[in-house]
């Protein structure tokens, strides 16, 4: 197994199985939660200044986060952020829910 990359809370390997190199990532997104949770509370839902003043800011996904989800519904990292219709569909489900900080459905 090699190490792809690590930082503090996430690590990215790579292994060979049956002549197949399988790509994992493993984050511990404890933090990003409360960071949501904190923006949230503290009315940071909109951007306050800048040339995005006024936009939503709809959330915060560890690309872990998103592959878990996309692997769970049977798609790939690359079809969720391909397509607008299957990204809507993973920020308004209830089970990620934790990650938004607008609460509000896109």
């Amino acid at each position: 197994m090699r190490i792809l990359s690590a930082r503090p809370g996430s690590v990215t390997t790579l292994r060979e199985e049956d002549g197949k190199g399988i790509l994992h990532h493993q984050a511990d997104v404890t933090a990003l939660v409360e960071r949501c949770k904190a923006l949230h509370n503290e009315g940071h839902d909109t951007v306050q200044q800048g040339a995005l003043k006024g936009a939503r800011l709809v959330g915060e996904y560890d690309p872990a986060v998103i592959e878990a989800w996309a692997q769970a519904k049977g798609l790939t990292y690359a079809d969720v952020m391909q397509d607008n219709a299957v990204l809507r569909r993973m920020v308004n489900d209830p089970d990620l829910s934790v990650f938004r900080v607008h609460k509000g459905r896109l």
